[in-house]
């Protein structure tokens, strides 16, 4: 009797082939390798110039930081080791508790192995870095490996990700690479909570910390005390027993204060200079003890800039043509008409016990990016919550919001591989959606096309101008609110086509 071959854990079984096309027609294995090449050679292309050209975008804040570091450096080269203070800023102040300088840690290592041509080579890790955690993450879902690539290139792709290069914000971007790493070690820690799921998710913590941008970082353990919450409230309702949620509870704090205990320099020396600092309540202030309320809320996003998440330039997109309500941006929070859509269809049709939180942490990221339109909320996060009140420019936390997009959309787009053979009801529903949907575009298309004179009155009336434009251009006001008008209607049109 001959003995039956194991199967690979990647592979499904063999059938009949299929006659979808090249990619459906590739083994479970292939397709995951096939992803990964491509999403390699994909960021090549894209960052070629930084990569092999060691070309840097002129950002400000780049700018800005070697300029204040630069004595550091030269400090460092004569005395081979960091200083303790910085003499030339605010007539001298600490290195490290403010961050000027880092201790060393395992990713500086990494890091000056990566960065050894230039530092293009970092932000193509940062970027491969979500491209593997997102991809595996979903992956474990049971997803298509198709709908996995395609989820997880939404939140790669996503403008404010890509924009952090240009506005050199390169520790934001770091810890912002880590969130799917951290969610994929959660999933595995509260599916098997053991030591070792639990040294895992101790080290994606403190990989995410030791990036550098503790505001990311704290977000995202808000969302993981969310996740947690909701997998204690689910589980009890199905099993209605303690010793499993107790093992869950017991090993993530276990995971924390491994964490904790990684990242306690430099992260305790911060906290011990932040009490001196405005973040720490050093003046008056009424959010008890942190940074005054109209400081920490300053970067609040209003809701109708909601808009932008489906046309990038409905308040001007960034830099002199944006005029919405904050006081500056220098990108936004477009994530597409069509991955909306695609994460609507996730949400309505798939089947996940991780989607109803998903829905739960969106709609908390969403209202705590209001901030201050949104006060009753803002005020009591801000006195109550723990550290909340350390930070400012809430919608920062939208960076939540495109990864949840990016999930739901991958589990839109599986939801149309799997039916699109074999039609079902719910599939037919929503060919009729579709159709809905793309009469409403085409009839919002022609009148903004065959009334646009009549359009442009009258949304120039109360639009494309913010307070503050009067004095700051005068005359040449109508020439600016113009400028936003055609960029906002060349890309509804492109939306549109799209």
């Amino acid at each position: 009797m001959s003995k039956k071959k194991k199967k690979s854990k990647l592979h499904k079984p063999k059938t009949t082939k299929k006659s979808g096309g090249f990619f459906s027609n590739l083994t479970y294995k292939k397709q995951v390798y096939l992803f990964f090449a491509s999403i390699m050679l994909l960021l090549m292309i894209y960052y070629a110039k930084m990569m092999f050209g060691g070309l840097e975008p002129p950002a400000t804040d780049t700018i800005a930081y070697k300029t204040k570091y630069e004595p550091i450096r030269i400090f460092k080269e004569e005395n081979n080791r960091q200083p303790y203070w910085h003499p030339y800023m605010f007539s001298g102040m600490p290195s490290f508790g403010s961050f000027i300088c880092k201790t060393e840690n395992p990713q500086h290592f990494l890091y000056a192995l990566i960065t050894a041509w230039n530092r293009g080579w970092r932000y193509f890790w940062w970027f491969f870095t979500i491209a593997i955690a997102m991809y595996i993450l979903l992956l474990r879902k049971k997803l298509h490996p198709f709908a996995a690539a395609v989820g997880t290139s939404v939140f790669l792709f996503t403008p404010h990700i890509i924009g952090m290069v240009d506005t050199g914000h390169s520790s934001k971007l770091a810890s912002s690479c880590f969130i799917p790493l951290v969610f994929l070690a959660f999933d595995y820690l509260l599916e098997k909570p053991n030591l070792k799921s639990c040294l895992l998710a101790a080290l994606a913590l403190a990989a995410q910390l030791w990036a550098g941008h503790p505001q990311i970082a704290y977000y995202t353990w808000l969302a993981l005390g969310i996740w947690w919450l909701y997998t204690i409230i689910i589980k009890w309702i199905d099993v209605k027993k303690f010793m499993p949620l107790a093992k869950i509870t017991i090993f993530m704090i276990i995971a924390f204060t491994l964490c904790g205990i990684m990242i306690l320099n430099p992260y305790l020396m911060s906290y011990e200079y932040g009490k001196n600092s405005i973040r720490g309540g050093g003046g008056e202030t009424d959010t008890g003890g942190g940074l005054d309320r109209d400081y920490a809320t300053s970067w609040s996003f209003h809701p109708a800039e909601m808009l932008t998440f489906f046309v990038p330039s409905t308040f001007g997109f960034a830099n002199a043509e944006y005029w919405g309500w904050m006081p500056f941006t220098q990108s936004n929070m477009y994530m597409g008409f069509v991955a909306l859509i695609l994460a609507i269809l996730g949400l309505v049709f798939a089947r996940d016990k991780i989607l109803p939180y998903l829905v739960i942490l969106a709609i908390i990221s969403l209202l705590i990016s209001f901030g201050r339109h949104f006060t009753l909320l803002s005020d009591f996060l801000l006195r109550y919550l723990p550290f909340f009140n350390k930070f400012r420019v809430p919608a920062m936390i939208l960076i939540l919001l495109e990864f949840i997009i990016g999930i739901l959309a991958a589990f839109g787009i599986d939801f149309f591989i799997k039916n699109y053979q074999h039609p079902k009801e719910d599939f037919v529903k929503l060919e009729r959606t579709f159709i809905i949907i793309s009469g409403l575009l085409l009839f919002s298309l022609l009148i903004l096309y065959g009334f646009k004179e009549d359009v442009r009155s009258w949304m120039f009336s109360f639009m494309f101008t913010k307070a503050g434009d009067v004095a700051r251009y005068g005359s040449q006001l109508s020439y600016v609110q113009t400028k936003r008008f055609v960029m906002f209607l060349n890309d509804y049109f492109t939306m549109r086509n799209t």
